[in-house]
Formats: structure tokens, C-alpha cells, sequence
């Protein structure tokens, strides 16, 4: 299961039991896909990126992999395609935030204690979320924002914030079940976000 990045790379977010990816072990969760079967993946939507995932029993899928290792590197597999098959539920984990949609996105109405989030020590209550994963929230219900924050834990989520809800977007990625802030970046200046909150570690 794939997560597209709003800068269009996708990313593992999960992996389904008795799938050809978690059966082989050679596939991790925040690994990034950069092609399969020679089509490069950046800037195609994500049906399209699905869609070159799936095709005929038994035939082999040749998946180029960027893992973030110490050093990252580059992996590729070989996967045999199977058929889907409906397992039970997996266990889904968020980051403790909770989100009011609004006309610009969707507010932050709670950072919820010992969350990513408020461990993190970065989003605050009246922060505006306008992207999840690479996405536009405007116009998502409640449910809909529930469904894209979960997910695998320890796998990542990204947000686009506007802090205090005016000034530039900047983009904070936490761990699903985990307190902790993997990175931050503005188009200004990093220094624009410290101006809102405090970050450690």
C-alpha cells in the first residue's frame, strides 16, 4: 500500500499479510517507489501508480525501491503479482491530532497528550492543515481526514500547515504512534516555523 508525497514520489505506507511485498521481507514500510517495471512513478497520479502494481497471476513485478538507510541506497525487487486477497483490519495508529474541517482546509481543534504531534512540540490548536500527503483537504469530512492521517504505525504522515493559520505553507512530517517530528521545511526559511514553536531532537 502506497502514499503519494505532495512533492510526487510515493511511499510505502503499509504492507498487506500474505502479499508477495511482506512475504519476501525485501519491502519496508517508508521505503520510496521510484518505478515499477521501468515506468517512473514521479508526478503520475495515484490510480495510475496502483494501476502499474497490478496485472496477470504469476507475472513478475520489477519494483525500484530507495531506502533510507544508513546509507540510503538504492534496492530493486522482483515480486510475483498475486490475487488480492480481503484479510482482517490491520491496527492503524495517529500522530494525536484532531481536525475540524473548514472553507480553507482543515483546522486543528486538539493535540492530544503523549501523541507525535504534541511530543513533537510543533502543530498547536488553531493551526490551518491544507494538504495531507501531497493531497488538498478542502471540501474532506471528518471521516475522510480520520482515514488519511491513520495509519501502519510507525509509517509517516505528511501535512501541509500554515501556522496560526496565516503566512506560507510549510510542510511537517510525524510518525504514526511515535512522538516524533521527522522533518520540517518552508519554502522561506526553517526559522519562520521556530518563530510558532519550539522543536527538539
Amino acid at each position: 500500500r502506497m502514499t503519494q508525497k505532495w512533492y510526487g514520489t510515493f511511499v510505502v505506507a503499509g504492507l498487506s499479510p500474505g502479499g508477495s511485498a511482506a512475504m519476501s521481507g525485501q519491502v519496508w514500510v517508508n521505503d520510496v517507489v521510484f518505478s515499477v517495471d521501468g515506468t517512473e512513478l514521479q508526478g503520475l497520479s495515484m490510480e495510475h501508480a496502483a494501476s502499474l502494481m497490478t496485472g496477470d497471476e504469476g507475472t513478475i513485478a520489477r519494483i525500484a525501491l530507495m531506502r533510507e538507510d544508513t546509507p540510503p541506497h538504492r534496492v530493486e525487487v522482483h515480486l510475483p503479482r498475486r490475487p488480492l486477497v480481503r484479510s482482517a483490519p490491520l491496527p492503524v495508529f495517529g500522530v494525536g491530532l484532531g481536525l475540524e474541517p473548514c472553507a480553507n482546509g482543515a483546522l486543528v481543534n486538539q493535540v492530544s497528550e503523549g501523541g507525535s504531534a504534541e511530543q513533537a512540540g510543533v502543530l498547536s490548536v488553531g493551526d490551518l492543515v491544507t494538504m495531507v500527503d501531497g493531497e488538498s483537504v478542502v471540501g474532506w469530512s471528518v471521516p475522510q481526514l480520520r482515514d488519511r492521517v491513520l495509519g501502519a504505525f510507525g509509517s509517516d504522515v505528511c501535512f501541509g500547515v500554515v501556522f496560526g493559520g496565516d503566512g506560507d505553507v510549510c510542510e511537517v512530517a510525524l510518525k504514526r504512534g511515535l512522538g516524533s517530528c521527522k522533518w520540517i521545511s518552508t519554502a522561506e526559511d526553517v526559522r519562520d516555523v521556530l518563530k510558532h514553536a519550539k522543536v527538539e531532537g
